[in-house]
């Protein structure tokens, strides 16, 4: 699923992918894009390719497309978070977050409850052109670079 997402994001063939808060999503999507992936987490217990924090991405369009799944809800800037995906990448960034009540009687890590209408303003705000969307109970949001 998460793969076959990322390549909505570029019509062209992906080069390489820089995967945010990886988790255990690594050994999957590593088998898929293989030495283009590279999946980085805040948990150095995670099976990560590089221990770092999402909202101190260094990295300067380094690669094609960059995503973080389930991770913008966690930190403390999200909009710092998505400036640095879209400096990081070439072509264009995804998103996803659980579709999460107002009142966020959810995960009690979440530090945003996002709704289907904040979430289209918040990608709005950056990248060129926009594209969200959900499945099931999980917001996808697209923003691209050019």
């Amino acid at each position: 699923m998460f793969t076959s997402y990322i390549r909505q994001v570029s019509p062209s063939p992906i080069t390489t992918v820089l995967d945010l808060g990886c988790g255990h999503l690594r050994e999957r999507l590593r088998a898929d894009f293989g030495d283009k992936y590279w999946g980085t987490d805040i948990n150095p217990s995670c099976p990560c390719d590089e221990v770092m924090d999402a909202e101190k991405n260094h990295y300067e369009d380094a690669f094609h497309v960059v995503s973080a799944f389930s991770v913008i809800e966690h930190v403390e800037n999200p909009m710092l978070m998505l400036r640095l995906m879209l400096r990081a990448c070439k072509v264009g960034v995804i998103v996803s977050t659980d579709f999460q009540r107002v009142d966020m009687d959810g995960d009690p890590d979440h530090l945003y409850a996002w709704t289907p209408k904040v979430f289209r303003q918040f990608m709005s705000r950056v990248g060129t052109r926009q594209n969200v969307w959900h499945d099931g109970n999980v917001l996808f949001g697209v923003t691209y670079k050019i």
